[in-house]
């Protein structure tokens, strides 16, 4: 049985994924974290986690989601391939089905089909995470930028503009 937070925080450890390395710390400053925004995507159905590394929120989304929207899908994505077989191995652990996991760099990345809703949590600067992103958005879609107490001047929800108001 894989157990999240031990599980975790032994690959964690293991693979250098976070620098947390206290399980206690690691359930507070990482699971915790990553529940509390679950509400926000609540309606979603195409979700992007961009920098998934450790699978966070994206992992955490996924198991919430298998129960409470099992329509919702989530593709997370990283450059670095140790962090991507990690979460192909935590997605077959867990036997997620609604998630799928891509090595790309994502401003280079064509999807199939385009997202309702991206996130990231401790990614990049918002106009980084944007800007590398947007052509993965669709029309009157969201960003949800997990960044911390006190993101400095970053802001935190941006949705994109429909066509029509593209054209004004």
């Amino acid at each position: 049985d894989f157990c999240l937070s031990r599980g975790l925080g032994d690959v964690y450890k293991r693979q250098n994924l976070t620098a947390v390395r206290d399980p206690v710390q690691m359930v507070t400053q990482h699971l915790l974290d990553s529940l509390a925004a679950v509400s926000a995507f609540t309606g979603a159905k195409n979700v992007l986690d961009v920098g998934a590394g450790g699978g966070l929120p994206g992992i955490v989304l996924a198991i919430w989601a298998a129960e409470a929207q099992p329509d919702m899908r989530i593709s997370m994505i990283d450059t670095v391939h140790k962090k991507t077989a990690f979460l192909t191995q935590v997605k077959a652990e867990l036997s997620l089905s609604n998630v799928s996991v891509h090595t790309a760099r994502v401003e280079q990345w064509q999807a199939p089909q385009k997202f309702d809703v991206i996130t990231s949590r401790a990614f990049a600067d918002l106009s980084d995470f944007v800007n590398w992103s947007e052509h993965l958005l669709a029309d009157g879609g969201q960003y949800i930028a997990l960044k911390g107490v006190a993101p400095d001047s970053d802001c935190l929800l941006y949705t994109s503009p429909s066509p029509r108001d593209r054209q004004k």
